[in-house]
């Protein structure tokens, strides 16, 4: 019985010093036990990079769109047109490569009627209809306005939109998270300043993303297009703008007491 007791004794002695049981002292949560003086005021700032550059590519999106009595008629007239368009484009310096068609859709059209005999609505066909949308990128965005001119000679009757953007902007989307981090950094230490601080360290720095808003985008109206005085027509003039790169970073910096 008196080495049982024992036993019984050492298991209770064992509990205490795992679970940290120690008689007469309370248990510590862990968040507790860290070292007086480690801890620090930390003042957290974004910082915004904007960069802004000329395009230099465009991508330029036409359609070719016919109609006729049969889906036959209208595709082939479509395809008649399209091999003019592109042969033109071939022979003005656009590699074939560059060209793709985007889109390709044929549907009935039909006239709508109300018959008053049966007293509801009607429908009769009238033909087909085909759209062509063709795909041209270049990286010579001042041929542009010329390009849409000899599509337009060739048989285009829509320019839906034209597209400009960089081909490679890997440069600037570095230019413009230098740019975050240092408003980032001058923003901090102007706040700490007003807080009678100074800054110590960088805990930790956040990407927020860098943004590409997109191609600029510029909508395009054939119908625009006139005869001048029965002169030739008037040339198109296209103006590509700027494009904005934008960088966001949070960065938290340890500031001293």
């Amino acid at each position: 019985m008196k080495k049982i007791g024992q036993y019984i004794l050492i298991a209770i002695a064992l509990t205490f010093i795992i679970w940290g049981l120690v008689p007469g002292k309370a248990v510590q949560p862990v968040e507790a036990q860290v070292a007086e003086g480690e801890e620090f005021p930390i003042l957290s700032v974004k910082g915004t990079g904007v960069v802004s550059a000329e395009p230099d590519s465009a991508r330029v999106v036409f359609s070719v769109v016919t109609q006729a009595k049969t889906a036959k008629e209208a595709q082939q007239e479509n395809s008649k047109i399209m091999t003019m368009v592109m042969d033109s484009l071939k022979e003005n310096g656009i590699s074939e490569e560059n060209i793709s068609t985007k889109n390709f859709k044929l549907y009935p059209e039909y006239d709508y009627f109300y018959d008053e005999k049966e007293r509801q609505k009607e429908r009769k066909l009238k033909g087909y209809q085909v759209s062509h949308e063709l795909l041209v990128e270049m990286n010579e965005i001042s041929k542009v306005g010329s390009i849409i001119d000899i599509c337009i000679a060739a048989g285009v009757n829509r320019v839906n939109y034209v597209d400009f953007y960089l081909e490679n902007d890997k440069n600037l989307r570095q230019e413009a998270l230098r740019k975050a981090v240092t408003e980032a950094r001058e923003k901090a230490q102007v706040m700490a300043e007003a807080l009678d601080k100074t800054i110590a360290g960088i805990v930790s720095v956040r990407e927020g993303g860098v943004s590409y808003p997109g191609p600029v985008r510029r909508y395009y109206d054939y119908e625009a297009k006139a005869e001048v005085a029965g002169g030739p027509l008037v040339e198109t003039s296209i103006s590509p703008g700027e494009i904005k790169i934008l960088a966001d970073v949070q960065i938290d910096f340890k500031l001293n007491q």
